[in-house]
Formats: C-alpha cells, sequence, structure tokens
C-alpha cells in the first residue's frame, strides 16, 4: 500500500532552526492543508511541542478547521460577502480588511453576532492580489478608527523574494514601510507589522519586521538555496509488486517510447500520477523570455538524466519508461530486492494525492 511518511521531529526541527534565526515572532502558513502535510496535524503539533501561538491561512476553509487548536488563526485573504465574514468571526479568525467598505461590513457582523472583530490591515505593494494601494493611507486610517473592530496588525505579501537579482523585493519592502510610517505620523499605531515569507525570511533579517510568515521552510522544500539546514520533510513509499527480467529492445509502458538497451530486471512498483509520481506545476508565465527560459530547460534534458530516483533497499535507481496512472517501473538489475519491498519516491508532499494516507512518526 502507499503512504506518505511525515516525521513530526524534522517539523519540530525547521521551525526551531527557524524561530533561532529571527528575533521576530514566527507565524507558520498552513497554506493548502501544510502544503499536503496536513494543516491540522502539524498545527496541534507546533502548538504542543513548540508553543506555537499563532498560525496564518489562506482560505476560509482553512481557517474554520484549526478553530479550535488553542492558536489565533490569521485569514491572509480577504472576504467581502456576509456569510463568508460570520462564519470567520465565530469561528474566531483574525480578518484581513483591503477596503473601507469590507471593514464596516465586518463591523455590523460582529455588532450582530454580540462578538469581537479582530482584523489586520492588507497592503497591496506588487502581488495584485488582495489589499489597500499605498496611496489610500487616508482609508486605511479609517478601518483604525471603525468603531467595533480591533486592529491587531498590518501586512502586506512579497512576489518575487526567491529571486536574489530581483530589486522588487526592496521596492515593496519601501512602500510598505512608507505606509507604517505614515500612519505612525498621523499617531496611530500600526500593531504587528508583517511581509516576510519563507524566502524573504531567510534571505535577508531587515524583512522581518515583528513577525515573519514561513510556509515551504517548515518542509524543508523551498525555491531558493539557504545556509539553514532544514530537513527535507516527507518520504513517498510504495511497493514491488512485480519483477520483470526483459530483454534488450523490450517496450516499457505506453507509446512505445521507451526501449531497454541492454538485458535488465525492472520492477512494477504500485504508484502513478494518479498518486503524485512526476505530477507538478506547469507552465504558467507567458513572456517571451519565460517562454525561451522553459525551452532552455527542455534542451538541458538532452544532456541530464532527468527521470525521478527511486531508492530501493537503501539503494538509488531511476526510473524507466513513461509513468502510467497506477504504475511506474524501476530498473533493478543492480539491486537485491524482491516483490513486496518497499520504494521510496521524492515527491513533493503537495503534489501526493490526498487519497494516499499520511502516517506521522
Amino acid at each position: 500500500m502507499n503512504r506518505f511518511i511525515i516525521d513530526t521531529k524534522d517539523i519540530v526541527f525547521n521551525f526551531n532552526e527557524l524561530s533561532h534565526r529571527t528575533h521576530a515572532l514566527v507565524i507558520p502558513t498552513l497554506k493548502a492543508d501544510c502544503y499536503g502535510l496536513g494543516a491540522r496535524r502539524v498545527a496541534q503539533l507546533l502548538v504542543s511541542e513548540c508553543g506555537v501561538s499563532m498560525f496564518a491561512v489562506s482560505r476560509l476553509e482553512e481557517a474554520l478547521e484549526l478553530a479550535d487548536t488553542g492558536a489565533r488563526i490569521l485569514l491572509l485573504s480577504c472576504y467581502h460577502d456576509e456569510s463568508s465574514i460570520k462564519a470567520a468571526l465565530k469561528a474566531g479568525a483574525i480578518m484581513a480588511v483591503d477596503s473601507l467598505g469590507q471593514a464596516r461590513r465586518i463591523a455590523a457582523c460582529a455588532a450582530e453576532l454580540g462578538t469581537a472583530a479582530e482584523v489586520q490591515v492588507k497592503v497591496d505593494t506588487g502581488f495584485g492580489r488582495f489589499g489597500f494601494l499605498p496611496g489610500k493611507i487616508s482609508e486605511i486610517a479609517q478601518v483604525y478608527q471603525t468603531d467595533g473592530l480591533e486592529v491587531s496588525g498590518i501586512f502586506s505579501h512579497f512576489s518575487q523574494s526567491f529571486n536574489s537579482s530581483s530589486p522588487v523585493t526592496d521596492r515593496q519592502f519601501e512602500l510598505f514601510l512608507s505606509v507604517t510610517d505614515k500612519l505612525r505620523e498621523m499617531g496611530l499605531d500600526p500593531g504587528l507589522c508583517h511581509i516576510a515569507n519563507s524566502c524573504a525570511a531567510l534571505r535577508d533579517g531587515k524583512y522581518h519586521l515583528d513577525a515573519v510568515r514561513p510556509g515551504s521552510a517548515l518542509l524543508g522544500r523551498l525555491p531558493m538555496k539557504t545556509d539553514l539546514p532544514l530537513k527535507r520533510v516527507g518520504r513517498f513509499e510504495t511497493e514491488i509488486i512485480d519483477i520483470r527480467t526483459l530483454k534488450k529492445g523490450s517496450n516499457i509502458g505506453y507509446g512505445g517510447v521507451f526501449k531497454l538497451k541492454k538485458d535488465a530486471r525492472v520492477a512494477v512498483l504500485g504508484a502513478g500520477s494518479a498518486d503524485g509520481v512526476l505530477i507538478g506545476k506547469g507552465y504558467d508565465a507567458y513572456r517571451f523570455c519565460d517562454i525561451l527560459r522553459y525551452g532552455f530547460n527542455v534542451f538541458k534534458m538532452l544532456f541530464h538524466d532527468n527521470r525521478p530516483s527511486v531508492e530501493i533497499n537503501g539503494a538509488r535507481t531511476v526510473t524507466v519508461g513513461r509513468v502510467a496512472l497506477s504504475h511506474s517501473f524501476a530498473d533493478v538489475t543492480q539491486i537485491e530486492c524482491k516483490c513486496g519491498d518497499r520504494a521510496v519516491i521524492d515527491i513533493s508532499p503537495l503534489y501526493v494525492s490526498p487519497r494516499v494516507p499520511r502516517e506521522y512518526i
């Protein structure tokens, strides 16, 4: 049976490493079910083992799932409809605000429910998703002065902090600071100020401010290099369900695109693309330079073996043939193994099918 093994000690280790790197409050971001690790289990772990007092999530349903963990939940997305606002308020979530009209609607809903409304202001410094534009300082100030709202902080989000050569991150940072500085000049306390995601928090301490919001760093799976010795969390395990002895020239998989160049022992593995093998993010940028970059990466495949690696009984090999929906294949000519032995394939937990059981050790 397929399973995804999650070593909870690695998650705690990564959190502690991040905490030791900053003076700021560390707010773990558990969006997308904590990138596939299981948000509720990770939240419970970090509360009990590390004393975490606040988490950030992206969607309302994620906030509702974590409402009873004993930690405060910051909802990073901005919801404007009355039903979502009331659901968030009932769950005690800290709501993100990006318009004066939304702020007043939250205050009215809170009054109707007879509950408190804690919010934080979202500023759009160049991501384009949510937030007041930096020039709307008068409207931002009115949010702080709205009766029925407790404004506990202000935040923004970087768009290119994984790219060390881009000046965009510093421009966004300066825009954000200009907003918080103007609020202070108006006699308003902006509250908890935060903008740094995982990459920004690891790249430069100046971005830390009052809090940082690491997400992918908790998994040790970053789109950049770091000197922090983070553990790579999660391993996908399947099993060998058959071992074939095939002759040179034999076809393996769909399409007839792979023929053995010599006689080989080939293991049939009980996992395929339906489980997450070879699933990843597709192309999502279409500028001329992006198309050239994608083309160059494809060209490099002529000189590098990009097949997924497989570990069986402590030995490494590679997949052969095309990955099917339910199965994949590995060359085990040089590996002592038998049917039923476990095989480990490196798959990001974000792409592991939710049908695959998560096992926590």
